[in-house]
């Protein structure tokens, strides 16, 4: 994988697709662990395999790419999570609701 990893860095298109795709499956299991809802674990995985296609020349050392990737979804995850988390808090203080009461709405 390292030599497809050197290949994409050196802005090979295919070699860029074909890594993404050997990893998607690992990041959409732990987006979707992480945020427990299908979409935005794939909003998520999109989000990173962009960042992944903008971004890999800046990979240093291509032993560390999956670690580098995972960094880039766990970071995608916490913006969506912080996200719906600030919308979740909006709709609470529209509505004057405390949190506890909105969660047993919501179940």
């Amino acid at each position: 994988m390292e030599e497809t990893i050197k290949k994409a860095k050196s802005g090979d298109y295919e070699s860029i697709e074909k890594i993404i795709r050997e990893i998607h499956q690992n990041l959409y299991k732990l987006a979707l662990f992480r945020l427990k809802n299908e979409m935005d674990a794939q909003d998520a995985v999109q989000n990173t395999n962009i960042l992944i296609y903008k971004n890999i020349q800046n990979l240093k050392e291509e032993k560390y790419f999956k670690v580098w990737a995972t960094k880039i979804l766990i970071n995608e995850c916490n913006k969506i999570y912080n996200k719906r988390e600030k919308a979740f808090d909006e709709i609470k203080d529209n509505i004057g609701i405390e949190s506890n009461e909105l969660a047993v709405m919501i179940i």
